[in-house]
């Protein structure tokens, strides 16, 4: 090939470059930006691939020198960081890998052709083949050490870097790695940690305080009736997950008191109230039906409906100490509950001969219900979030609760007629 041929290989090898930038993932991950190409935490993810970009940018400079005879090794460095990109795909090291990257990989491998025969062209290389060879094959076995899944060193550095275990990892030994992070267990800023996000206990934010090594997220305010107890972090006796190493997430006893008091003080989130209430419902629906179909299991249990209803005012009382509404127990309440949840549960079968049985008639489960049987099952929370807003409770909670229960305005409006 003669140079004018080699020199339009590497500017088509260019235009494919500049043409990824534009491509998922490329977009997101920023492969067309020089500030993620030197930033370090790219590098410490993808060392290979930060090589080969700014070498890329930087290889009208290598081109310049290759043609007046100088550096002539440059290309090799181009060059050395193709295995790593062709094999990321295979070895799983580079999720989501989408048109962009293959268009990116080949207009890589198109500056590093151009370059290394420009630079042949310009002075013939001797080349020992057995050293040659050797070389490559030491270079294909130190990258598929280093983008392999399972090498702990990198992924040791990506999650020191990134500073919690990534929401949903695919990677099985996160956890363990995790643990020997300098970040795992350390305190995390409250002001960050509940930025958009509604103030409680929920299984999301104990989640994200998990994955940052803590069994709490950070108290949101002071609470003067907690500060005698110790702030100093400890860990439990660790926890296994799914027959993993014990992993051990910090605490500390003033952050244990502190969310003791804010889950008996506050309002509860809505999939731990509507647990609750499913509990009780399930045990009223039961009863009710034993007392109507089994006269000698009555008998034994001295089963009344005084019994029944004694039995869920306990549980309301016991609630309410522990911060769940009273409005919850209410029988109504209840019914629509356990309803609701056989709904979903027939949602997902479609089967009326295999569902199981249930207390309730079978035109509540599979029939649509009507405009009335919705208001009367959201009754009782929209006369919770009127209770709430009448108390002055942070409207946070009341803008939560009303989209977890897809409620509206005008339903807090006409329950207020």
């Amino acid at each position: 090939m003669n140079k004018l041929s080699l020199f339009a290989l590497y500017m088509a090898g260019l235009v494919l470059f500049a043409v990824s930038a534009f491509l998922p993932p490329c977009t997101s991950v920023g492969y067309g930006f020089v500030a993620a190409m030197l930033s370090l935490i790219f590098f410490v993810f993808y060392p290979f691939h930060a090589t080969a970009i700014i070498a890329v940018l930087l290889s009208p400079f290598m081109l310049w020198w290759i043609l007046k005879g100088r550096i002539r090794w440059l290309w090799i460095v181009l060059a050395g960081c193709l295995p790593a990109i062709w094999l990321s795909p295979i070895t799983t090291a580079f999720p989501n890998v989408h048109t962009g990257y293959f268009v990116w990989t080949i207009s890589v491998s198109l500056v590093a052709l151009s370059l290394g025969l420009m630079t042949h062209q310009a002075r013939p290389l001797k080349i020992n083949r057995r050293r040659f060879t050797a070389g490559w094959i030491a270079v294909l076995a130190f990258t598929y050490f280093l983008t392999h899944p399972h090498c702990i060193l990198p992924r040791f550095w990506q999650l020191q870097f990134l500073g919690h275990v990534p929401e949903n990892s695919k990677y099985a030994d996160d956890w363990k790695i995790a643990d020997e992070t300098y970040w795992w267990g350390n305190s995390l800023d409250p002001a960050q940690f509940w930025s958009n996000k509604v103030v409680w206990l929920d299984s999301v934010a104990e989640a994200e305080a998990l994955r940052h090594g803590r069994s709490y997220p950070p108290m949101p305010f002071r609470d003067p009736s907690v500060a005698d107890r110790s702030d100093r972090a400890t860990h439990g006796d660790g926890m296994d997950l799914s027959g993993a190493p014990v992993i051990y997430y910090y605490s500390s006893e003033r952050e244990r008191a502190f969310w003791d008091k804010f889950g008996k003080t506050h309002p509860r989130p809505p999939k731990q109230i509507e647990r609750e209430q499913l509990g009780v419902a399930d045990s009223m629906m039961h009863h009710r039906h034993t007392l109507a179909t089994d006269s000698n299991l009555v008998h034994r249990l001295r089963l009344t409906e005084k019994s029944i209803r004694d039995s869920i005012a306990w549980r309301a009382h016991t609630g309410r100490e522990v911060g769940y509404p009273v409005e919850c127990y209410d029988e109504k309440a209840l019914f629509w509950s356990y309803v609701l949840n056989k709904r979903q549960e027939y949602e997902k079968i479609k089967q009326p001969n295999s569902f199981g049985r249930t207390y309730v008639d079978s035109k509540y489960i599979t029939e649509p219900l009507s405009a009335q049987d919705i208001r009367e099952a959201n009754a009782w929370k929209v006369a919770y979030l009127r209770r709430l807003r009448l108390e002055g409770t942070d409207h946070s909670y009341i803008r939560a609760y009303m989209n977890a229960w897809k409620l509206t305005v005008n339903d807090l409006a006409s329950g207020e007629r």
